[in-house]
């Protein structure tokens, strides 16, 4: 990765977790679950959801404000929730996560569950505060809040999850592979691009192409986790071990190639996303 690249990712990260620790403070005092929680969120992984949605609006805007963060807080919330939740026995039954034991691991499978439940549900809790609205205009947080339920719920997460626990682990096709990680993992992404647009007011198409645009990246995001994962992973849902790591490859440059094509299309300047979708192939 190139110094000045690194170095804006790190400066973004910094950012992130600054703000992430400032909003769990309203709940440091008040409740049970923050040690759970706390122990969840930090240290982080590699925030790439966030630092996505601060480098669109950095695109459209030319700058990042206060108007960003908020929403790009609650976009980590919610990629935290589904990592404690698919590490629960009844799921993944993961032992580690982010280099130490998971959260099941340390707290116990009913404060997981509910610690994840709590970031969920306080994602759109930050998303609809009272003060936000000095900054987001209502029917912009309402947008928002649509967008990132969408991802999240039944449309897009939720249903990932819920159709890999229905598959039948010896009758996997390539279809029902990249339905998992459209709806598992890359609608996230659509969101954390779709959400800048919402946010500056694009035209509506603009938004529409920021999603997919986040999507194929997500897909493709998956693909190398994949292939990353192949020897290891001890799930049938996963690309590289179906179906090997030269077909994985192709498909990866297919769904990374397809992303960046509609970044270039884009009425502003998408270099710096263009940037780090392509350190995906490094």
């Amino acid at each position: 990765m190139k110094e000045e690249l690194k170095n804006y990712i790190e400066e973004k990260i910094e950012l992130i977790n600054k703000a992430l620790n400032e909003y769990l403070a309203r709940i440091k005092e008040n409740s049970i679950l923050y040690a759970a929680i706390s122990y969840s969120l930090f240290p982080g992984g590699k925030r790439l959801r966030p630092i996505l949605l601060l480098a669109t609006y950095e695109s459209i805007k030319g700058e990042i404000d206060e108007i960003a963060i908020i929403p790009a807080c609650a976009i980590e919330l919610i990629h935290t929730y589904s990592l404690i939740h698919d590490d629960l026995p009844m799921m993944d039954n993961s032992n580690t996560r982010r280099g130490k034991p998971t959260t099941h691991k340390v707290y116990g499978e009913d404060i997981a569950l509910l610690s994840g439940d709590a970031l969920l549900t306080y994602a759109f809790y930050l998303l609809s505060l009272q003060n936000v609205e000095k900054i987001i205009e209502p029917e912009i947080s309402i947008k928002l809040i649509q967008k990132l339920s969408e991802a999240s719920g039944i449309m897009g997460l939720v249903e990932g999850q819920a159709f890999e626990a229905f598959q039948e682990k010896d009758n996997i096709d390539e279809g029902t592979i990249l339905y998992i990680h459209e709806h598992k993992t890359a609608a996230l992404f659509g969101a954390s691009l779709a959400m800048p647009g919402i946010l500056t007011k694009v035209e509506e198409e603009v938004t529409n192409s920021l999603y997919r645009a986040g999507k194929n990246f997500g897909i493709a995001y998956q693909i190398a986790d994949d292939i990353k994962d192949c020897e290891t992973c001890k799930s049938e849902i996963n690309y590289a071990k179906v179906f090997g790591k030269e077909k994985s490859l192709e498909k990866l440059s297919y769904y990374l190639d397809e992303s960046i094509s509609v970044l270039k299309r884009l009425p502003f300047n998408t270099s710096r996303l263009i940037e780090i979708f392509s350190h995906l192939k490094e």
